[in-house]
């Protein structure tokens, strides 16, 4: 949900001066682009309806626009009733004129929206069709529209993080390309003479970053056959969409330019139309149009994890010739991992899957996942799988013979590549929240989904970032974190646990401590006089009323006893790996300092 906190909010949009008092909540979206901006700053639940979705929304995205609903065709847009029947406060496309806006094909204009009161917004840069402005934007566009977007829904410190994030990838394109020559290059979209070519704006930023010469020059979006032909790209992207498929336009231009070097030398490359638009997708665009026209940049290891890969991990060594494909997860953060990078048909099997319900946008996947065993799989179970790696929790205990798993070594020595999470490498292992998003970087690398991996990692930031700046000017309370027992009593020291309560607010009253697991007396937990109880659940769903009952029996005097104050915390959100670790920190925050989320 967008912070409700530093409105008004006043932007610069197309020479108009927008002011909003509140996040916006019926929001209209005109045009894919925006749309999946949207989405990518998690503001879907104000969407009310949406026209101008030309192709698929991004498979991660999706989910997020499933139940909004939809006005017009991909290509014809809301009529003016239809339009202001939803009572949008802000509508949103690409450009205020033309398109949605026309008058003449019934739509409503943008003074006519803006008569009810609702706010209108430009994305892209193009403010009018003949905006000069259209011609030379950049990828900084996409920056700047997101920054301007997190302004005006309250999620500043999301839209911050995902421009990071997608910088980053920009910048690594271009580390790769330092020194290349420029290769001359056409981007062909469409048409059979006249042929449609994208040379300016966005399309021209991302062939001269990607290391291409631009060699169509056109006035519009159109060239002559002859013109194009003469001009002898070395490499000719195709861009397609529903209705302009690969294969028709590989047949048009095979046939009708046999002489020009990119038909000679089979350099046609398919490339989605939308991943190169002023988008959240243009650094797709940008990687794929940087690994078509210089292979050899990425050839030992491109953005979207290159092979062989080496990696570290637990004092071993290991080298991946190929993304993993038979993959057995031994605890249920792991598997949540996988799905939530789209990896769930590499898993042949898990353990310990079932001691939480999963998350919704993932539930049923996650039902689907095959189960070796409820607990620990047995050596043959494992074997018989078949598999190509083990993601394991734990190093530690996940190959104890003691309750019927193989030795590591054993494992080992059936060519079964094992990755285990840094915080149980060994007994003693203390890790930090940066090692955790390290790991979860790593498994995005040895899967070849970095760039997933990284959005996901940026996502999770973002809302821990949303937090800090809701609680940080809030003096920290004193909180226990209770993993267990009755004297001495399991608690966390230095460590993630210790690092998540300082992020929501708090005061670990045994961050003192160097372990990150903690055994202390129950007289030691009173002396250090918690204001709340941070409770540790896992799948007995009446745990929690029976410990919170001996917690406020065991220590009355203290002001958690007193005020019978705690919060619950279901183990999956705070441990190590967990796509969840993020809801653990808002938890966390909203019992802390439940004032701040008012």
């Amino acid at each position: 949900m967008p912070v409700a906190t530093g409105y008004p909010v006043t932007i610069e949009n197309c020479g108009r001066t927008l002011t909003f008092d509140k996040a916006p909540e019926r929001v209209v979206s005109l045009w894919q682009p925006p749309t999946e901006m949207l989405l990518a700053l998690g503001v879907q639940d104000r969407i009310v309806a949406l026209a101008g979705t030309y192709t698929e929304i991004r498979p991660d995205l999706a989910p997020g626009a499933e139940g909004i609903k939809v006005l017009g065709t991909s290509m014809q847009w809301p009529s003016k009733e239809a339009l202001l029947s939803e009572k949008p406060d802000l509508v949103i496309s690409e450009g205020l004129e033309g398109f949605g806006y026309d008058a003449a094909q019934g739509y409503a204009t943008v003074a006519e929206i803006e008569a009810t009161g609702a706010n209108v917004i430009s994305t892209g840069g193009s403010c009018t069709p003949s905006d000069p402005a259209s011609q030379t934007k950049t990828t900084q566009q996409v920056y700047d529209d997101l920054l301007m977007l997190g302004q005006v829904f309250g999620v500043s410190a999301r839209a911050e993080a995902l421009v990071n994030e997608l910088q980053s990838r920009e910048a690594a394109v271009l580390a790769r390309l330092q020194g290349v020559e420029p290769v001359k290059v056409a981007f062909y979209n469409g048409g059979e003479g006249p042929v449609y070519v994208l040379t300016t704006g966005i399309w021209a930023d991302l062939m001269r970053k990607a290391g291409g010469t631009n060699v169509v020059t056109a006035t519009g979006y159109q060239v002559t056959n002859e013109e194009f032909a003469a001009s002898q790209p070395d490499v000719i992207l195709m861009g397609t969409y529903p209705g302009q498929e690969a294969a028709t336009s590989l047949a048009f231009l095979k046939k009708t330019f046999p002489n020009v070097p990119a038909v000679q030398n089979d350099r046609l490359v398919p490339i989605a139309t939308i991943d190169t638009e002023a988008s959240v997708r243009v650094v797709d665009g940008l990687e794929q149009i940087a690994q078509a026209l210089h292979p050899e940049a990425f050839a030992a290891a491109s953005t979207a994890g290159g092979y062989p890969l080496t990696i570290e991990n637990c004092g071993r060594t290991l080298t991946f010739e190929q993304p993993p494909e038979r993959v057995i997860t031994t605890w249920q953060a792991l598997p949540e991992l996988l799905v939530t990078l789209g990896l769930g048909d590499r898993i042949i099997g898990t353990q310990w899957n079932n001691q939480f319900e999963p998350p919704p946008d993932i539930a049923e996947e996650f039902g689907s996942l095959p189960v070796l065993s409820k607990e620990y799989a047995s050596k043959e179970a494992i074997f018989t799988a078949n598999p190509d790696l083990i993601l394991s929790a734990g190093l530690t205990w996940d190959f104890d013979p003691n309750n019927g798993s193989p030795s590591l070594a054993e494992v080992e020595a059936a060519g079964i590549k094992v990755f285990g999470l840094g915080d149980n490498c060994t007994a003693d292992s203390r890790v930090t929240i940066d090692d955790m998003y390290a790991d979860i970087l790593t498994i995005g690398r040895i899967f070849g989904v970095e760039s997933r991996a990284s959005m996901l990692i940026a996502d999770m930031k973002a809302r821990v970032t949303a937090v800090q700046e809701r609680v940080s000017s809030r003096a920290p309370i004193k909180a226990f974190f209770d993993a267990g027992g009755e004297g001495p009593v399991g608690t966390a020291g230095k460590g993630l646990q210790h690092d998540m309560i300082t992020l929501a607010g708090g005061e670990n009253v045994f961050g003192d401590r160097p372990n990150y697991y903690e055994s202390v007396s129950l007289e030691e937990i009173a002396v250090r006089q918690p204001e709340i109880f941070v409770v540790d659940t896992w799948e007995d769903r009446t745990y929690i009323n029976t410990r919170t009952e001996w917690l406020f029996e065991t220590f009355p005097n203290t002001p958690a006893g007193r005020d019978k104050r705690f919060v619950e915390i279901p183990g999956i959100y705070i441990y190590y790996a967990s796509v969840r670790f993020a809801d653990g920190v808002e938890t966390m925050a909203r019992a802390f300092h439940p004032e701040a989320f008012q």
